[in-house]
């Protein structure tokens, strides 16, 4: 029996990575030879007709969450129902969004290291928004991983927080955590995934700054202001998400007679963005000590 839902795990992990990549394939499928052969990639992100289908659809069920929040019963087990599904709804409608929101809200705030006037912040800015098909890639993956230990988090120690007022102890909140920790944990390799697939092309580009004068540790900053970008930008939405979670959670709370205490999981998120960090900058410094190491002419070369 308790081979069951290992089974069912595996066949599904299967399908979705055979379903992932179909789309890729299909798109390279049609890619022209002379196109696929160039060194450099004009890409960019863009929204197609099924992420504009499943945004628009994200959209609408969330208007139809909100509706139902305002009209649902003031039960005991309703609002934190209606919380977590808000919140899914959100990360889901975020990450079909991504290759158009992503890099939008990453070129907007990340506009605060235009004002150092070092070469790294500016170089570690505009590679990240340049390559915003991979950027949006990176960071969706964050994003939702982020949001979701938020959205499970926050709800469970907001409702924890509500029901004390009531007499009611500790919830065991162990299967909540293992969940949490496994999907960001698997989400967080996705990101890491896409980062390393492009080690080839990045460690030409970190050549270029090498005969560019960039010395070894003006490499090392933008390796570290880059990986912060992706993690930041994914926080960013992460934490947008959590706290359209937990207030609401906390307002639906109030009509059954509870206290308003939203409770943020601050901690938990940076423990969690830490991990992630410490991963996207290991990812992203691959290509760079590359780039040092090897012979520049070996790293320039097309092959």
């Amino acid at each position: 029996m308790h081979l069951l839902p290992a089974g069912i795990t595996i066949v599904l992990t299967m399908l979705t990575c055979l379903l992932g990549a179909l789309a890729p394939a299909r798109r390279a499928g049609r890619v022209p030879a002379i196109e696929a052969l160039r060194t450099t990639s004009r890409s960019r992100a863009r929204l197609t007709k099924w992420r504009i289908a499943l945004t628009a659809m994200g959209v609408i069920t969330t208007v139809v969450i909100v509706v139902a929040a305002m009209s649902a019963p003031a039960t005991a087990s309703s609002p934190v129902t209606i919380a977590f599904y808000l919140g899914l709804c959100l990360i889901l409608t975020i990450h079909a969004a991504a290759p158009g929101l992503v890099p939008a809200i990453m070129k907007i705030w990340s506009l605060l290291l235009t004002v150092v006037r070092w070469p790294a912040p500016q170089i570690a800015r505009r590679s990240a928004v340049s390559r915003s098909q991979i950027s949006s890639a990176t960071i969706a993956p964050l994003a939702a991983g982020l949001g979701f230990v938020g959205v499970l988090i926050g709800t469970m120690n907001t409702f924890q927080a509500q029901v004390r007022t009531v007499g009611v102890t500790e919830i065991n909140v162990v299967d909540s955590w293992i969940i949490a920790t496994i999907a960001t944990v698997m989400l967080i390799g996705c990101s890491v995934a896409v980062v390393a697939l492009t080690s080839r092309h990045r460690e030409r580009e970190f050549a270029l700054l090498r005969t560019a004068g960039a010395a070894p540790a003006t490499l090392g900053r933008i390796v570290l202001l880059e990986a912060l970008l992706y993690v930041a930008t994914a926080l960013l939405l992460a934490t947008s998400v959590t706290l359209a979670t937990i207030l609401t959670l906390a307002w639906l709370g109030t009509r059954a007679g509870l206290p308003f205490a939203p409770q943020f999981p601050g901690l938990t998120l940076a423990v969690f963005a830490a991990g992630a960090y410490l991963a996207t900058t290991a990812a992203v410094a691959l290509p760079a000590h590359k780039a040092l190491k090897a012979n520049l002419r070996a790293s320039l070369s097309p092959e």
